[in-house]
């Protein structure tokens, strides 16, 4: 018969863990989780305080090299967060910007970096891209006191439609043509804009905007591109300031405004004001004081003038002769007698066999424009030019194909 001690250890209550409510027997590893007795494999060691925490109450997480890690619910809140991309938890170590994990961060860069290399359009006067800016010397600029030419060329899609990725791989198309190994040209978004893009050269001379515009303006992508029959594009020509006069500048800034060379000015522009490039009369004594860009000639920039006056054009032939018309204005303007700023002493200068090299894109202009669009206020220009050159104008001949489907 038992003795009560053997009766009363027979009928006790034998220990259960905690978490998985079995009993815990004499040779189970175990730990204590507050005064709760836990088997050790039901049980996690917080990752911070080092306290042990039942594995239905633990918090999982993912720390800064991808390890999973187990905290307890007071550190889990203390020691976390939840990444904004991937939703996964993870412990502070882990954090990047922007309520990122760094893995999620990285994956962004590596993301942006793509979409850098296949979005060639970049933003607005872009700051960076901007800051590349060189000019690039040639025999040209050399002979000519280092005088360089920035062209910003305005083009839509011609269809409106069209999707974000046919506009960058438009803009892409032109510029792998362009650039090759030199960064010579590069793209940007303009708010003037519907939907297209502004094409931006390095300040170059007369002799490499040549090569470049008949090399990029013939190629099947610009076919994609509307320019002159549009209301919103345009084209500037920068000339650097390097060697311009503040009196040259002056009978430049005269000789555009003044309403007696409109039909000349118009000829080559082929617009004749507007919001961006407005008319402003002004006497020879304060005209090259001028504080609004937004006049034909912006004199605002400290490192460049801007010719603004013109309208876009998808012809390479066409964008070469604003060029030239933008170095003959300012050569003109330095020679030039302060009484006599008017169409025929310009057109004079134009047709000196001595700047031949220098204004034969601008003259076959001329001579289309008075021929192929010959409108009844381009002949006191036919007249002129006539009597200069002692013949009469014929519509120049188009050598290149390539350009034939481009507007005037």
């Amino acid at each position: 018969m038992p003795t009560p001690n053997e009766t009363e250890t027979a009928h006790e209550t034998p220990t259960c863990c905690a978490e998985c409510c079995a009993v815990v027997r004499d040779d189970d590893d175990t730990v204590l989780v507050g005064d709760r007795v836990v088997h050790a494999f039901c049980a996690f060691e917080c990752s911070y305080c080092d306290a042990y925490t039942l594995r239905s109450d633990s918090t999982r997480a993912f720390d800064e090299w991808g390890n999973i890690v187990h905290l307890c619910e007071s550190c889990a809140d203390a020691h976390t967060f939840s990444c904004a991309d991937c939703d996964r938890l993870y412990t502070d170590g882990a954090w990047g910007t922007d309520g990122v994990c760094r893995e999620c961060e990285l994956e962004r860069e590596e993301r942006a970096e793509r979409e850098a290399q296949t979005r060639v359009i970049g933003g607005y006067h872009n700051g960076e891209r901007r800051a590349q800016t060189v000019p690039l010397p040639s025999a040209w600029t050399r002979a000519h006191g280092d005088r360089h030419f920035g062209v910003e060329l305005e083009v839509e899609m011609a269809d409106a439609d069209a999707s974000d990725e046919q506009r960058h791989d438009t803009a892409r198309a032109l510029l792998d043509v362009a650039n090759g190994d030199t960064r010579r040209v590069w793209a940007e978004h303009d708010g003037s804009l519907t939907w297209g893009f502004e094409l931006i050269t390095q300040p170059m001379g007369l002799d490499a905007h040549e090569e470049l515009w008949s090399r990029v303006l013939s190629q099947t992508a610009a076919r994609a591109l509307r320019s002159h029959d549009t209301r919103t594009c345009g084209l500037h020509v920068h000339v650097s300031r390097r060697g311009l006069t503040t009196l040259q500048l002056a009978r430049a800034v005269v000789f555009l405004n003044a309403p007696e060379n409109e039909t000349l000015v118009r000829a080559i522009a082929r617009r004749y004001g507007n919001s961006y490039c407005r008319i402003a009369k002004k006497a020879l004594r304060n005209a090259a004081q001028s504080y609004d860009r937004y006049e034909m000639l912006n004199l605002t920039n400290s490192r460049t003038v801007e010719f603004r006056l013109f309208r876009g054009t998808l012809r390479a032939e066409t964008v070469l002769a604003c060029v030239e018309f933008s170095n003959a204005v300012l050569e003109f303007a330095r020679t030039a007698s302060n009484g006599d700023l008017s169409t025929r002493a310009f057109l004079e200068h134009v047709y000196d066999v001595a700047n031949a090299a220098d204004t034969k894109h601008l003259r076959r202009c001329f001579a289309r424009r008075v021929t192929e669009r010959a409108a009844p206020r381009y002949e006191p220009l036919r007249s002129a030019i006539e009597a200069i050159t002692k013949r009469a104008i014929r519509a120049p001949r188009v050598t290149d194909t390539a350009t034939r489907w481009a507007e005037i």
